[in-house]
């Protein structure tokens, strides 16, 4: 699922569109959610353009409105399938960006680091080829790693 918190700056109403723009986010279907979850989540609905890679929300029942000012907060079900992208999402990635209508797209202000890191390494001691050696695999995680939680380093052609 995806959680969205947004303040919009202006009155939305039942005419007005949200772009939620997910570059390199994928599903192989074209989906609609007639109804979201979280708190919002009743009065509106997403289709997903895949082709776009894009969300599209809105309010559903005519002449409903979100006023400026007010916070909405809806989750999107994993049900309209939308798969992380394969490296991951790096936290406060400047590509995700929201729409609101006919305004120009602004950079979401806060996005969790998601399957993402950096400043990742390997070395071997010692360097050569077909002995033993230690692996050593060294890595800043740029989201939560859970308790239990694990990070797999394959090794192809290693023996």
């Amino acid at each position: 699922a995806i959680s969205l918190n947004v303040v919009p700056a202006y009155r939305l109403t039942d005419l007005d569109m949200l772009h939620l723009h997910l570059p390199l986010f994928s599903s192989a279907y074209e989906l609609t959610a007639d109804s979201l979850s979280g708190p919002d989540g009743a009065r509106f609905s997403a289709r997903w353009n895949k082709n776009l890679s894009t969300l599209d929300i809105w309010l559903h029942c005519a002449n409903d409105k979100v006023e400026g000012g007010q916070r909405v907060d809806i989750v999107i079900p994993s049900a309209l399938g939308i798969h992380l992208p394969v490296n991951g999402v790096n936290t406060n990635a400047a590509d995700l960006t929201i729409a609101f209508s006919h305004f120009p797209p602004k950079s979401l202000d806060l996005t969790p680091g998601v399957g993402y890191f950096s400043e990742t390494r390997v070395a071997f001691d010692p360097p050569k080829a077909a002995t033993v050696s230690s692996i050593i695999f060294s890595f800043t995680p740029l989201m939560i790693i859970p308790t239990g939680g694990q990070v797999i380093l394959p090794l192809p052609q290693f023996f």
